[in-house]
């Protein structure tokens, strides 16, 4: 069954008296980042948050998805999320509980044991930020 039927048949239940709760959960493990943007908005970059959830709840919340039905979670990042260090951890969790992941970054921290670990896990979706037609145009917005 596709995303979309999927979606409709969730819905379909949920108006007849199934279970209720959303279908994709969006986690931003950290706002740290190793570059520097040009057009990010993001205004910590270069120092943890204060107010960021630690990995141990990030990891609950996960288990908290899966128990209200969660089927997709988007691994996303004010920052690159490959920099927090749990971040492996969150990814294996979503897998284990079943749950498509998609993960976004810009591509910089793809290292081998991460690429290995995407493969053993069958993780479903990498986004790779590309911000320019030319290297050159990239670096310059990528600082």
């Amino acid at each position: 069954m596709n995303e979309v039927a999927a979606i409709a048949e969730r819905i379909h239940r949920r108006d007849h008296g199934g279970q209720r709760g959303p279908f994709t959960l969006e986690i931003y493990p950290t706002l740290l980042c190793n570059l520097a943007c040009k057009f990010c908005d993001t205004t910590i970059r270069t120092h943890r948050d204060p107010d960021e959830l630690s990995a141990d709840r990030q990891l609950a919340l996960i288990d908290e998805a899966a128990e209200m039905g969660v089927q997709r979670v988007m691994v996303l990042g004010g920052g690159e999320p490959l920099l927090a260090p749990h971040t492996p951890a969150l990814l294996r969790r979503i897998k284990a509980r079943g749950m498509a992941g998609m993960l976004t970054t810009n591509g910089t921290l793809l290292t081998a044991p991460i690429r290995h670990l995407l493969v053993e896990i069958a993780w479903d979706e990498v986004h790779i930020s590309v911000d320019g037609a030319t290297p050159a145009t990239h670096d310059r917005l990528r600082g």
